[in-house]
């Protein structure tokens, strides 16, 4: 199991408190200067920092990995509590997310995100990706029309056609990829 980490920024005394009980935590306690810290320790999944300054330098970069002390006297449950709560929503978030080539998947939010920006999909349009991505290899139409549609083999439609050639439309204006969604004589793949 990856051991969670909560950083304490420029607060020796919260540092100190935690530090004497994190055996009973299950938490790994890292006592950090804002000015030594490493922005690596930001793409960690495991790791939350907690400042007792709201208007710290990181505020923006760190918005959903961090925590902000400003009532004090603190209580201790209500702090643990909180931690706990923010491990929980990193969990939530970073199980939503599939990284697919260039792109960022979010079930939650039903879009796909690059540095340019982020696109909202269809139900259908994320249920297709999502099963090329998994599968790895080229899928026909008619599976893809079971697995995704759920129709039968007999049924004629261009369901499908229709839905890729709409999804390869919007990631190419958006994206401006054609190769994001491809096929060959074996299928569909991404």
């Amino acid at each position: 199991m990856i051991e969670k980490s909560v950083c304490i920024v420029n607060s020796k005394n919260l540092f100190l408190a935690l530090s004497e009980i994190k055996d009973q935590l299950n938490l790994n306690i890292i006592d950090i200067n804002i000015k030594s810290l490493d922005k690596k320790l930001f793409n960690y999944d495991n790791y939350i920092f907690i400042f007792t300054n709201k208007n710290h330098i990181y505020s923006k970069e760190l918005e959903n990995k961090s925590l902000v002390l400003d009532s004090f006297p603190l209580s201790i449950f209500k702090l643990l509590e909180e931690i706990n709560t923010l491990f929980l929503k990193l969990n939530y978030q970073n199980q939503s997310n599939i990284v697919i080539k260039n792109y960022k998947l979010n079930l939650n939010s039903r879009t796909i995100s690059s540095n340019l920006g982020s696109l909202k999909l269809t139900e259908k349009e994320m249920n297709l990706i999502v099963y090329l991505n998994r599968i790895k290899k080229p899928q026909k139409i008619n599976e893809l029309q079971k697995i995704i549609w759920y129709f039968n083999d007999n049924l004629e439609t261009h369901t499908v056609e229709t839905h890729i050639y709409r999804l390869r439309k919007k990631i190419k204006i958006f994206f401006d990829d054609e190769n994001f969604l491809l096929s060959n004589s074996e299928g569909y793949y991404l």
